[in-house]
């Protein structure tokens, strides 16, 4: 009997995989649990047309995540805040400013855990910050000025 497992089976495999299983096996555990459906042509052709739009929609996505990183790693973000004379913010810049000016300047969105301040920034100036998109770790450049 052959079946699509609609999610990760241990020592079977993983979801959207073709597999060949006993019948009993199949019948029983498998399709009873609605941990697979059996593997008609029709169900073979669906499943073979979603992964190719799964991997499309990957691609673009890792496209858009380097096209991201170029833009963010090329030039400095720039931040204005209200500051003292001595150059020290009234309030420091947290992550999710951070996240927000890049979805204002770039239109993608970072969130706000997949960034990490080293230093707490409350001075007027240039600071660095470390981002992590997808898998790549990354460090940009932000330049605050007073407002």
């Amino acid at each position: 009997m052959e079946v699509i497992l609609l999610a990760d089976v241990k020592s079977i495999g993983n979801r959207g995989e073709l597999k060949k299983v006993s019948d009993g096996f199949g019948r029983n555990f498998l399709l009873r649990k609605k941990l697979a459906i059996l593997a008609t042509p029709k169900v073979k052709a669906r499943f073979k047309h979603e992964e190719s739009v799964n991997k499309s929609a990957d691609q673009k996505k890792v496209r858009q995540t380097t096209e991201l990183i170029d833009k963010l790693s090329n030039e400095p973000l720039m931040l204005t805040d209200k500051a003292n004379e001595e150059g020290t913010l009234f309030s420091g810049i947290s992550q999710a400013r951070i996240s927000d000016e890049i979805k204002l300047k770039y239109g993608d969105s970072v969130e706000h855990k997949a960034i990490t301040i080293t230093e707490p920034i409350k001075k007027i100036g240039d600071h660095a910050v470390n981002l992590k998109i997808g898998d790549k770790d990354i460090t940009i450049k932000i330049t605050v000025k007073k407002q």
